[in-house]
């Protein structure tokens, strides 16, 4: 009987734990965001008096979005979430014996954070609208797609390294 811990076992388990926080947090994600764009919606129509039209819209918003939200929203994060699960279990696999929980959970965290940064340099330079006026509705295609969501898949990955060596009797919790 061998005390090395199963290098297969984590990368299912990292491959796992990244697919399932990743389909979470994309449901959560979708779960909000789709409610606050029809408050906005709802809140940028009140001055010309069309509250009630856009109240309609805002719903009929939602049942469309919905369907739509797993589609680009869920089945994106759990494969991306599963293709970061084993990212960080191959990062973290020369070092297991050494690793805790704690250093792996700043790992997850440290992938999280690059995997942010890449994807603001990449992706937001044409989500900044220069032409509004309204500070904050300038940002909001970038609060969208880009901030928020990085946000969200920097606690998953977080939780990812932190869950990665569940059950690993070689780690030092």
């Amino acid at each position: 009987m061998t005390t090395e811990p199963k290098k297969t076992s984590i990368l299912k388990r990292g491959l796992f734990q990244g697919s399932l926080a990743g389909g979470i947090l994309a449901t959560v994600y979708m779960a909000l965001a789709i409610p606050a764009v029809g408050i906005l919606l709802v809140i940028s129509n009140i001055p010309a008096g069309k509250a009630f039209d856009a109240l309609l819209g805002a719903g009929f918003f939602a049942i469309c979005a919905f369907p739509f939200g797993i589609i680009i929203g869920v089945i994106p994060g759990i494969l991306f979430g599963a293709l970061g699960g084993f990212l960080i279990a191959l990062i973290s696999l020369p070092f297991l014996k050494n690793l805790s929980k704690f250093k792996t959970a700043l790992i997850g965290f440290a992938f999280g954070i690059v995997f942010a940064l890449i994807a603001h340099f990449v992706l937001s330079p044409g989500l900044i609208d220069q032409n509004q006026t309204d500070t904050i509705m300038k940002y909001l295609p970038y609060l969208f797609w880009i901030a928020f969501p990085s946000l969200f898949s920097t606690i998953g990955f977080t939780w990812v390294g932190l869950r990665i060596l569940q059950n690993d009797p070689q780690s030092s919790n």
